[in-house]
Protein backbone atom coordinates (compact mmCIF):
# COMPACT_ATOMS: atom_id res chain seq x y z
CA UNK A 1 0.00 0.00 0.00
CA UNK A 2 1.35 3.41 -0.94
CA UNK A 3 0.30 6.99 -0.38
CA UNK A 4 0.89 10.23 -2.24
CA UNK A 5 0.25 13.78 -1.09
CA UNK A 6 0.68 16.92 -3.18
CA UNK A 7 2.22 20.19 -2.05
CA UNK A 8 2.13 23.34 -4.15
CA UNK A 9 3.86 26.73 -4.02
CA UNK A 10 2.09 29.28 -1.84
CA UNK A 11 2.94 32.39 -3.82
CA UNK A 12 0.14 34.84 -4.65
CA UNK A 13 -0.41 34.90 -8.43
CA UNK A 14 -2.93 36.28 -10.92
CA UNK A 15 -5.89 34.18 -12.08
CA UNK A 16 -4.34 33.20 -15.43
CA UNK A 17 -1.20 31.93 -13.78
CA UNK A 18 -3.25 30.27 -11.04
CA UNK A 19 -5.21 28.28 -13.64
CA UNK A 20 -1.93 27.24 -15.29
CA UNK A 21 -0.59 26.13 -11.92
CA UNK A 22 -3.76 24.13 -11.24
CA UNK A 23 -3.53 22.46 -14.66
CA UNK A 24 0.13 21.54 -14.06
CA UNK A 25 -0.80 20.23 -10.61
CA UNK A 26 -3.47 17.98 -12.18
CA UNK A 27 -1.12 16.71 -14.90
CA UNK A 28 1.75 16.17 -12.46
CA UNK A 29 -0.47 14.40 -9.94
CA UNK A 30 -1.68 11.94 -12.58
CA UNK A 31 1.94 11.32 -13.60
CA UNK A 32 3.03 10.70 -9.99
CA UNK A 33 0.16 8.32 -9.30
CA UNK A 34 1.11 6.31 -12.38
CA UNK A 35 4.81 6.40 -11.40
CA UNK A 36 4.60 5.76 -7.63
CA UNK A 37 5.79 2.13 -7.77
CA UNK A 38 8.80 3.05 -9.92
CA UNK A 39 9.70 6.02 -7.71
CA UNK A 40 9.52 3.86 -4.58
CA UNK A 41 11.62 1.14 -6.21
CA UNK A 42 14.28 3.71 -7.12
CA UNK A 43 14.26 5.15 -3.58
CA UNK A 44 14.50 1.71 -1.98
CA UNK A 45 11.04 2.18 -0.48
CA UNK A 46 12.07 5.31 1.42
CA UNK A 47 9.83 8.37 1.50
CA UNK A 48 10.96 10.92 -1.08
CA UNK A 49 9.76 14.38 -2.12
CA UNK A 50 9.63 14.63 -5.89
CA UNK A 51 9.81 17.91 -7.80
CA UNK A 52 7.71 17.59 -10.98
CA UNK A 53 7.23 19.89 -13.96
CA UNK A 54 5.25 19.01 -17.09
CA UNK A 55 4.86 15.37 -15.98
CA UNK A 56 8.64 14.97 -15.70
CA UNK A 57 10.64 14.38 -12.54
CA UNK A 58 12.94 17.37 -12.10
CA UNK A 59 14.44 16.24 -8.79
CA UNK A 60 14.18 13.99 -5.73
CA UNK A 61 14.71 15.34 -2.23
CA UNK A 62 14.74 14.14 1.37
CA UNK A 63 12.60 17.04 2.62
CA UNK A 64 9.67 19.10 1.41
CA UNK A 65 11.59 22.32 2.14
CA UNK A 66 14.47 21.31 -0.15
CA UNK A 67 12.11 20.31 -2.96
CA UNK A 68 10.12 23.55 -2.74
CA UNK A 69 13.29 25.67 -2.61
CA UNK A 70 14.65 23.93 -5.72
CA UNK A 71 11.32 24.37 -7.52
CA UNK A 72 11.13 28.08 -6.72
CA UNK A 73 14.72 28.60 -7.84
CA UNK A 74 14.44 26.64 -11.09
CA UNK A 75 10.86 27.62 -12.00
CA UNK A 76 10.00 31.19 -10.96
CA UNK A 77 6.75 30.87 -12.96
CA UNK A 78 5.62 28.37 -10.25
CA UNK A 79 4.56 25.81 -12.87
CA UNK A 80 5.77 22.88 -10.79
CA UNK A 81 4.53 20.73 -7.96
CA UNK A 82 6.11 18.74 -5.15
CA UNK A 83 4.78 15.31 -4.25
CA UNK A 84 5.56 13.25 -1.19
CA UNK A 85 5.82 9.62 -2.25
CA UNK A 86 5.78 7.07 0.53
CA UNK A 87 5.14 3.39 0.95
CA UNK A 88 2.83 4.17 3.89
CA UNK A 89 -0.87 4.91 3.35
CA UNK A 90 -1.80 8.57 4.00
CA UNK A 91 -4.91 9.69 5.88
CA UNK A 92 -6.54 12.72 4.29
CA UNK A 93 -9.66 13.87 6.11
CA UNK A 94 -11.73 10.72 6.58
CA UNK A 95 -10.15 8.86 3.66
CA UNK A 96 -6.94 6.88 3.34
CA UNK A 97 -5.07 7.27 0.05
CA UNK A 98 -3.60 3.99 -1.15
CA UNK A 99 -2.34 2.67 -4.42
Amino acid sequence: MQGVSTLTPSNVVDMTTQSQIEEQKRINSAFIIASTADILAQSGGATVFVLVRSAQIAGRFETKALALAAGRKEYPDNLFSVHEVTAKPRRVGGAVLVR
